[in-house]
């Protein structure tokens, strides 16, 4: 089970958990997810869900098991700041960024910037996102 030095105030214990579970292991699956956090599988796939509708979560791969496919899920652009804004290491963050959307510069540079930055300065980019729904070029200039 994952220790929490800090209590977050962006989400919930659980949903915390799990974003800190994907921000170290990367793309999995839900059931994956749950056995990672350890936790049941229910209250695990309802806060996966409730991820997903706050739009921190997408499903980013498939995962064949047996004949069968099961969908993997990681962080949007929002969840990669939320994450970091809760304690996600910031170098293992940005080199999973980089492996899942190879193609999302933007992205990857704000992690990049970001990652070099105290937590209260995260914190405070994540209010702009939380205030405008994105970041734009023009808050990472103003953060710094």
């Amino acid at each position: 089970m994952i220790k929490r030095n800090v209590e977050s105030h962006i989400l919930p214990p659980l949903q915390r958990d799990i974003l800190l579970y994907l921000a170290m292991e990367g793309s999995q699956t839900k059931n994956t997810i749950a056995v990672g956090v350890s936790r049941s599988y229910k209250p695990t796939w309802t806060a996966l869900n409730s991820l997903e509708a706050k739009k921190l979560i997408k499903e980013t791969d498939v995962k064949t098991w047996r004949g069968r496919e099961y969908s993997q899920f990681w962080f949007t652009d929002d969840g990669t700041v939320i994450a970091l804004a809760d304690g996600a290491d910031p170098d293992r963050l940005l080199e999973l960024t980089k492996q899942i959307y190879p193609e999302n510069q933007m992205l990857a540079c704000y992690l990049e910037v970001l990652s070099k930055m105290s937590q209260d300065i995260i914190k405070i980019a994540y209010s702009a996102l939380e205030t405008k729904g994105k970041l734009e070029p023009t808050d990472v200039i103003n953060i710094l």
